[in-house]
Formats: C-alpha cells, structure tokens, sequence
C-alpha cells in the first residue's frame, strides 16, 4: 500500500527533475552558440549566467518538495496503520471482557472455569493497561526530564522484577536472566517501559516456544551498564534494522495481524534510551541465533551508592 502511494509523486519528480534538465541544458547551449557568433556577447553571457542560476534554484526546489511529499505520505501511511492497530488493541480484549462477563453472568461455571475466566480478564485488561500507556508515554516523550523524576535505580532488582512480571503473563515463554550490580540515574517508569518494550518484542517476535536471554554487564572503564535481550526469532533483515526504532513502523502487514502491537514499542524504546544520554542498537540478527538489542546507558557502580542494591 505504502509503495503504490509513492509510485505518482516520484514518478512526477522524476518526470520534472528530466524536464528542467533539458530546458537548462537547451538554455545554455542556445547562449553559448548565440555568445559565439555575436560581436558584442556580454549580454548573452549575462543571460546564461542569470538563467543557470534560476534553472538550479528551479531544480532544488522540486528535489525538496519530492522528498518532503514522500515524507509527509510515509508519516500518513504510519499514522493509517497505527489507527488501525490500535482499533484492533482496543476491540480484541474488549470484545474478549465483553463475552466472559456475559458467560459468567447468565450461566453457571465450576469453580475451575471461573478461575481460568478471570485471569483471560485479567490478561485482557492488562493488555489495553499496557496499550494505553505506550500511546501516553509516547506523548510524554516531547517534554525534558523534570529533575524530581529522576531516582537512583537499582537495575538488577529492576530486570528481576519485570522478567518475573513476565513469567508469570507468559508461561510458555522461558526467560533467563544474568545482572551485575550497578545504579542507574534516571526515571524508573521509563527504565521500565524501555526494558519491558524489549523484553515484551523479544516474547512476540520469539520461537515456539519462546526463549529470551536478558543479561547486563556494568562495564567501569566507561561507567556505563550494557544491557542485552535476545530473542530465538527469525531475525531482521540489515536494510530494516534502522526503520524498526521509527513511530508507528511495522514490518509485517498490518492487515496480516500476526502479532499485537501499536508500532510504538521500538520507538518508545529509541527516545528512552537517547532522554538517558545513551544508546540502542541491533546488535546482531540472523535466522539461526535470533536478535539480539544492545542498550547502552550511564551508570555507576552500586558499591560505591547503593550497598543494599546486589546482584540477584
């Protein structure tokens, strides 16, 4: 859809781009003969001069409107596929609480289906807490950090804290997980969104079943933590691996709906780790090994702030 929607503007740019070039190389050539064969030639070369200008002027401008319609068409055609996966986020769990209410209100259940219906509501009430607070994290992001935010985080306690979080919403998932001690200064809602976000992407875009390896080093030489999630996935292709950290980017079909998702995980991830003053990137990607994401992000060590802050 989004390539079709690209065909007519470049294909117009390119069409003008080719026509101002021959008008310009027309436009030169007829000077030049005209300049040569004229006694008095200053006004033609005048004329050439003024003209090459204008033509060039002529030629950037339509480059920059190309490119600027092509970004406005791919931001339309973002924003088209976030509506429709949010539409998709919000009718699936409701449309799921709405039928288990109906069940457990008009029929008689055992205990042992009731139990099992509560946590399917539960798990469906999770999942629209977690897609609403992507969609306002997301728009929280504009603003700087206020300075009362920022708390000393304990990051192992943290990565325990959420791989247990989701053991427990994904018992068919494996999840391993190695920490060192370290301190990280910052927001602990967004280290935590920044961290769910991958570990929550590495669980959907996993094997069968799932298994994700979480490890952070604290590497003091650069008083910095490096923090690794790896998935047992297909991988992702080299020429997407820049475009997965964009808003609202998808790689699969939405209409294809194979896995949930709004397209703001990666994103929100991206603009996390730049707030923090570091860095995230795909480390490596193949078919046999999976994905694996590097985040980089300052710290210090926790024997010299935290001493009850020790690795799990």
């Amino acid at each position: 859809m989004e390539r079709r929607s690209l065909k007519l503007p470049i294909t117009l740019g390119v069409v003008l781009i080719i026509l101002v070039l021959l008008l310009t190389t027309g436009w030169v050539l007829l000077n030049v003969f005209t300049a040569i064969q004229d006694p008095a030639p200053h006004l033609y070369w005048v004329l050439l001069t003024v003209g090459a200008i204008c033509f060039l002027l002529v030629l950037i401008g339509i480059i920059i409107y190309l490119v600027l319609s092509i970004k406005v068409i791919n931001s339309t055609a973002r924003q088209a596929n976030f509506i429709d996966a949010v539409t998709h986020e919000l009718k699936t769990p409701i449309a799921s609480l709405k039928l288990l209410l109906q069940t457990l209100n008009r029929q008689e259940v055992s205990d042992e289906e009731r139990e099992q219906f509560y946590r399917l509501m539960l798990a469906d009430a999770q999942r629209l807490d977690t897609m609403i607070n992507q969609v306002l994290a997301a728009a929280r992001l504009d603003q700087p950090i206020s300075q009362e935010r920022i708390d000393d985080v304990c990051l192992s306690s943290l990565l325990n804290s959420i791989v247990g979080d989701f053991q427990t919403s994904h018992p068919n998932a494996k999840l391993e997980l190695v920490t060192e001690s370290c301190i990280v200064r910052a927001p602990e809602s967004e280290l935590r969104i920044l961290i769910n976000n991958l570990v929550n992407n590495a669980i959907k875009y996993g094997g069968t079943p799932p298994l994700v390896q979480v490890t952070s080093h604290f590497r003091a030489d650069d008083h910095e933590v490096q923090i690794l999630v790896k998935d047992n996935g297909k991988g992702i292709a080299l020429r997407d691996r820049a475009r997965i950290f964009r808003r609202f980017v998808r790689l699969e079909n939405e209409l294809e709906r194979r896995t949930k998702g709004t397209g703001l995980g990666l994103y929100l991830v991206k603009t996390i780790a730049s707030r923090l003053r570091g860095t995230v990137r795909v480390l490596k990607s193949d078919s046999r090994n999976g994905t694996t994401f590097e985040v980089r992000l300052p710290a210090i060590s926790s024997a010299s702030s935290e001493p009850q802050c020790l690795p799990e």
